[in-house]
């Protein structure tokens, strides 16, 4: 089913948690939410669960509106980041627990919980204790408990916040599978930029409380609009336009590996520093004029302090706006 938020707010005491955020997710799409801490993320989810009161704004799914639902009646599963399994429940107790709140029979609850306990992976573990289990055990078991009754959003609160990275990636490919396999419309809330381009069809950009951008990975990756946009996706290789065309306003983007050291290059730099990164040195190189710094991607090793000469593709560098949030 299809989500919609219209302006909506949620205030704690004197401070705006989320401000008038409108935002429409289709029916079996991905979203990610990405910010940083404290930027409303998680009180967005909390809200479209029905956990906390809104201050103003609407909510629905599916076109019906869930503003005034008790959260026990939306059609929304969420996930929490610290998985919240019962340790005196086991595995399949805990998967059938919304069933069992929701009223449906023993039989029916322990067919569902061996079905979904299939569908991510652990088979077998039905009578095992949450203690038991290790990080990437419990994620699953509280993404099963999330799609037992069914729900028409699946909303994900930095489900893999606390896991290793080899692990993290490794659930995030399931998790997306997953998802797609029971045709859920679900919402991924992260900090982590990698996580929410490989989650997501679209994603937003929040800030304050703010939605400060939408679109697909690709599309806000080459068009950011802001300064604050462009650092939170990763692009912190920023330097003032004119540095790369002269004569231009603003800011742009310059991927370390559109740089290219060369005896002939057009612009020349002092070397500050140099590490050795995915197969190759990462140079950064503080421009001789003083107005910027920039990494660049090389094959070789350079020395520290030495001057250098190099050139940079224009037709890789994507303009950003200098505006600051």
């Amino acid at each position: 089913m299809s989500l919609e938020t219209r302006s909506l707010s949620v205030a704690y005491g004197t401070t705006r948690a989320v401000r008038d955020v409108s935002l429409d997710v289709s029916r079996g799409e991905r979203f990610a939410i990405m910010g940083p801490s404290g930027s409303g993320k998680s009180t967005m989810l909390r809200a479209i669960a029905g956990l906390i009161r809104i201050d103003s704004g609407t909510i629905a799914i599916d076109g019906e509106d869930m503003t005034g639902t008790p959260a026990h009646r939306r059609p929304v599963g969420l996930m929490f980041q610290d998985y919240a399994l019962f340790p005196h429940m086991t595995v399949a107790e805990n998967v059938a627990y919304g069933l069992r709140m929701a009223g449906v029979s023993s039989r029916e609850r322990q067919l569902r919980s061996l079905e979904l306990l299939s569908l991510v992976g652990l088979d077998g573990f039905a009578n095992r204790m949450p203690t038991t289990l290790s990080g990437g055990e419990q994620q699953r078991v509280a993404l099963a408990r999330t799609l037992a009754p069914a729900p028409s959003v699946v909303l994900l609160d930095e489900p893999l916040g606390s896991l290793d990275v080899s692990l993290r990636e490794s659930l995030l490919t399931e998790t997306r599978s997953i998802l797609a396999s029971v045709g859920a419309t679900s919402m991924y809330v992260t900090h982590d930029r990698s996580e929410a381009f490989a989650f997501c069809d679209r994603m937003a950009i929040m800030y304050n409380g703010e939605i400060l951008r939408v679109g697909a990975p690709d599309e806000i990756w080459h068009q950011p609009r802001s300064e604050f946009v462009a650092k939170a996706i990763g692009q912190s290789n920023l330097v003032p336009l004119d540095v790369i065309e002269p004569g231009r306003a603003g800011l742009c983007f310059v991927p370390p590996d559109a740089c290219e050291m060369h005896m002939d290059g057009l612009l020349t730099g002092i070397v500050g520093s140099s590490r050795f990164e995915d197969g190759a040195h990462i140079v950064t190189v503080g421009l001789s004029d003083g107005t910027a710094q920039l990494e660049m991607s090389t094959p070789q090793r350079a020395t520290t302090g030495s001057t250098v000469r190099f050139d940079v593709d224009n037709d890789r560098v994507i303009v950003v706006s200098a505006d600051e949030v």
